[in-house]
């Protein structure tokens, strides 16, 4: 007998559902009070031994519960219209052969788009008439339409988070870091009509952010702030498509949970308000899950399309992505190998996919759709594989790098960087203070206890509905980070960023059954209550609807709404209190900005900078001028009365420097009649950048 059917047989005693919620209530409050010490980084043996005890607990309360949403019918037969299908593949092929060069031309660019519509219509979905009364605009013209408590709450959930990723965006975070100013350049480009299949610099990027960018830059125009609004709407993009991914594989009031915890995750805020082209990862993931999920439950053609759809524009996002396609294929191939060895199970409601021939059907109309969506990067790839590989090369070299230095074996490695994955949503995470506050962990305390319920409820019952899905998803998606970390560094949020959506999925089912726990008590205890009160006016549940009184519901959202708000709380305090203090160059002060904005003030004369290593960004300084439509006169690698610009100069002119030039700064009081001196300090006081305003007979 399995654990889960142990447990099942557990919950069916009389009087479970009074010890069930009390053991759902001590186990999150066990979780949390584990998680606290963790983050005090005090009695750790302790704090674990809590941690496990919570999950054990929560999965005894649990046991009973089985919140999937059921399969759907599979259709009788699995059209496909190959004469569609046909010509799909020719488009394809004509796309190949003319995006090359690395350049969407307007022939190659019309044959795959017509590739990628052919393929939609060659695959059909389930066919399924309305009514006339059906749909929400016949509601809406018939005055019926009205907004459920679903409705509202994701409406509201995504507000929330729209608000926390647009708020004070144009100054947090205030330096553009590394890659912004490629991403500028490379907005400028697509602007100027360089419209390249994949962008070669910095080691090669995929390109979909940066077409983003110049969609958004059509409208608010070319800037830094542009550049993170982009991200910043990517981001908020996420929650509608988790609530979409969490409805189709459970219910409705998992998905709203979901969607609050997408909302107010520190580890996605954080990165969705960075401005890098990372931010389309959670997204895709999110997408592909939904797509798988649609072709395991409902089983046509068309949603196993969708998941191909989801993979192939999930290859155009960031590099880390490409593990999804081993996970979907091998998510697939696992579920058609369960159906195959127990058929028994495969007229039950709850397992999805429970056909082995149709899964694997599907598995290759979405490998085949992905490709068609993928060809022109694949034209590329032919062309020139080392610039695509280039990023990938390099990680490589610093892996065997990193072993020969720290003289350990690959085996040990890889345990090593195990260990320091699982620990990162919980204990520690990234220690690079531009993406959040160093070695903090990436999960919110509930969220993150939430978490570790939702993985020991998901393992038990792993072969029904979407556990098994969710799993391979979070154990597949960290694996990019786990396989490319070097000795001894800690979790990057970037490569493993495509595992927030199936943690905070996991989350989010565990705050669904704890609650439903609760409710069936409360219930239950109403009902005997009744009954012994001899009470036979009226049906116990009258006027309660399906799922009891409204004074239950409301109770129910409030619990749920004091936990969300909790995170909410510590994600607000993390981004706008914590990071902006920790923030790079120094407390959110960005020095390639205060010169930037020194110099466009500067209307007088000529500007330079004094060149000096490591004290500034040259292309974020250029980037921010750029957007401003200014630009500095010159780089100066020395000062001298007998160099220009000195040499010829007459009238003002602006020389930024380094606190730490004291030299070439005496020079120039002396040799300038008329000058004045303004330093720009960091946060704490100390000097930034000296600013000399100098004026020549």
């Amino acid at each position: 007998m399995t654990v889960s059917r142990r447990l099942s047989c557990l919950a069916e005693w009389g009087h479970w559902s009074y010890l069930a919620a009390g053991l759902a209530a001590l186990g999150l409050a066990v979780g949390l009070w584990g998680q606290r010490l963790v983050d005090q980084r005090a009695h750790l043996p302790l704090a674990a031994g809590l941690l496990l005890a919570s999950v054990c607990l929560s999965v005894l309360a649990t046991a009973a519960l089985r919140p999937e949403r059921a399969a759907e019918p599979v259709p009788a037969s699995f059209p496909i219209l190959l004469v569609y299908l046909r010509w799909s593949l020719v488009f394809a092929l004509l796309a190949f052969m003319s995006l090359k060069g690395n350049r969407f031309g307007a022939y190659g660019l019309l044959a795959w788009v017509l590739a990628v519509a052919l393929a939609f219509l060659a695959l059909p979905g389930a066919s399924r008439r309305r009514t006339s009364g059906e749909g929400w605009f016949a509601r809406l013209r018939s005055g019926q339409f009205v907004l459920s408590w679903q409705a509202l709450a994701v409406l509201l959930a995504i507000g929330v988070g729209a608000f926390l990723r647009v708020y004070r965006l144009l100054e947090l975070p205030a330096d553009l870091g590394w890659d912004l100013p490629y991403n500028y350049t490379d907005g400028q480009r697509i602007l100027r009509g360089e419209y390249l299949v994949f962008f070669p610099d910095n080691y090669g990027r995929e390109g979909m952010f940066f077409y983003l960018i110049a969609v958004v830059a059509k409208v608010v125009g070319l800037s830094p702030y542009s550049i993170r609004l982009t991200s910043a709407l990517v981001g908020i993009a996420a929650l509608p498509a988790i609530y979409a991914l969490a409805r189709e594989s459970v219910d409705g009031p998992t998905a709203v949970i979901a969607t609050w915890l997408l909302a107010l995750n520190k580890w996605h805020l954080v990165l969705s308000r960075s401005g890098y082209r990372v931010s389309l990862q959670p997204l895709f993931s999110i997408l592909l899950l939904y797509g798988l999920a649609r072709g395991l439950r409902r089983g046509t053609p068309r949603d196993w399309a969708w998941a191909g759809l989801f993979m192939g524009l999930g290859l155009w996002t960031y590099k880390s992505f490409v593990v999804a396609v081993p996970l979907a294929v091998g998510t697939g191939l696992l579920v058609a190998l369960l159906g195959a060895l127990r058929p028994n199970r495969a007229s039950s409601p709850s397992v999805w996919g429970a056909r082995p021939k149709r899964v694997l059907q599907g598995v290759a109309i979405m490998l085949l759709v992905a490709l068609v969506v993928f060809v022109p990067m694949v034209r590329f790839m032919v062309d020139s594989p080392q610039v695509y590989l280039a990023r990938e090369l390099q990680g490589g070299r610093l892996v065997q790098e990193s072993l020969a230095r720290e003289g350990l074996s690959r085996a040990q490695l890889a345990v090593q960087s195990a260990i320091t994955s699982l620990l990162m949503f919980n204990y520690e995470g990234d220690g690079n203070s531009r993406f959040g506050v160093p070695f903090q962990r990436h999960m919110g305390r509930v969220s993150g206890v939430l978490l570790l319920l939702g993985l020991g409820m998901a393992l038990v019952g792993w072969r029904r509905g979407g556990n098994l899905l969710w799993l391979l998803a979070l154990a597949g998606l960290v694996l990019p980070m786990t396989v490319s970390m070097l000795a001894n560094e800690k979790p990057n949020c970037f490569r493993s960023f495509g595992a927030v959506g199936p943690a905070v999925l996991l989350g989010a089912l565990a705050l669904r059954n704890l609650l439903a726990v609760v409710q069936r008590c409360v219930l239950r205890l109403r009902s005997m209550l009744l009954r012994s009160l001899v009470w036979t006016a009226r049906a116990p549940t009258e006027g309660a609807g399906a799922h009891g009184p409204a004074w239950l519901w409301i109770a129910l959202v409030l619990v749920a709404g004091l936990l969300v708000g909790a995170e909410g709380r510590e994600t607000y305090r993390f981004y706008f209190t914590d990071f902006r203090l920790q923030a790079p160059d120094q407390a959110n002060f960005s020095v390639a900005l205060a010169m930037s904005q020194a110099i466009i003030d500067y209307e007088d004369g000529p500007a330079y900078v004094r060149a000096w290593p490591y004290w500034y960004d040259g292309r974020a300084l250029n980037a921010h001028l750029d957007a401003a439509g200014r630009a500095h006169s010159g780089e100066l690698q020395a000062i001298g009365p007998e160099l220009p610009p000195l040499r010829d100069q007459h009238g003002p002119l602006l020389i930024i420097l380094p606190p730490d030039d004291q030299a070439d700064l005496a020079l120039l009081q002396r040799l300038f009649p008329r000058w004045f001196v303004k330093v720009t300090p960091y946060p704490s006081g100390e000097p930034a950048l000296v600013a000399f305003y100098g004026e020549s007979d």
